[in-house]
């Protein structure tokens, strides 16, 4: 079953909580997780994924974890029985930390790379106050419960497929990004297609104008499965032509060909 709802970061969620007008506001859990991008390799069972609450009170928190496919430039959440997640639902007490088990099921492993998304979710619990402490706060002023929601990339491997031996292989087969001029919404875009056999993680990309380097996102912009695509408007007095560069994982900079027509 395909899950409709759209995946809300950390990051945005607590953005969007500051910059809500609200007559008082109680932050959500602070929590620290660690990896943010954990792997199943071929001759592993599975991997360890920790979260630790950084609050005073208890968090109670639900962890599932879903088939990741992209369509048409958008992501796609299946369920999905290959991968679980031990326990599904913990309560951590403030300053305290619990190690979540995420476990390849059975013993046929598909060959080359599979992806999930691992979702956290913070469930409220009777030890969340129901309303603010009154100090600072207007007589009948109304308490919101922000409720977070975490994404993590999870990727697992087949017998002689993980991005340590692809890179050995080829430098450029961990991220392997055929660029393509097409037409967008809103006129000719470029789109990066991963015609490798394994994901590509797209940083601080840019393309190098004749004005100077155009920026396309910075940060990370996104994760391109195989065979899967990202699009981006072309920036104005670009061609699509120039070439285009992205950091790597150590921080260099890999070059991406001008892009070719459709």
């Amino acid at each position: 079953m395909r899950l409709p709802f759209r995946l809300l970061t950390a990051i945005a969620a607590t953005a969007m909580a500051a910059a809500t007008p609200a007559p008082a506001v109680r932050a959500a859990t602070p929590l620290l997780i660690w990896p943010i991008d954990p792997v199943i390799t071929a001759d592993r069972g599975g991997a360890m994924l920790w979260l630790e609450n950084r609050g005073k009170t208890p968090a109670m928190l639900q962890i599932r974890v879903y088939r990741w496919t992209q369509a048409d430039g958008q992501d796609q959440y299946e369920e999905q029985r290959e991968v679980s997640a031990s326990p599904p639902v913990v309560e951590i007490p403030g300053g305290q930390r619990q190690v979540i088990r995420l476990s390849r099921q059975g013993d046929q492993r598909a060959p080359g790379e599979s992806a999930y998304r691992i979702i956290i979710d913070e469930v409220p619990t009777r030890a969340t106050p129901a309303n603010p402490s009154p100090e600072g706060t207007a007589a009948g002023a109304v308490a919101v419960q922000f409720q977070m929601r975490y994404s993590l990339p999870l990727f697992t491997y087949g017998a002689g497929t993980d991005p340590a031996s692809v890179a050995a292989a080829s430098p450029r087969a961990a991220a392997l990004l055929r660029c393509e001029l097409a037409d967008g919404p809103q006129g000719k875009a470029l789109r990066l297609r991963n015609i490798g056999p394994v994901h590509a993680r797209v940083v601080d990309l840019s393309l190098t104008t004749p004005a100077g380097a155009a920026s396309l996102g910075a940060g990370l912009v996104g994760y391109v499965l195989p065979g899967a695509a990202l699009t981006r408007p072309l920036p104005k007095g670009a061609t699509g032509r120039e070439p285009l560069s992205m950091a790597g994982r150590q921080g260099e900079r890999i070059t991406i060909a001008g892009c070719a027509p459709e």
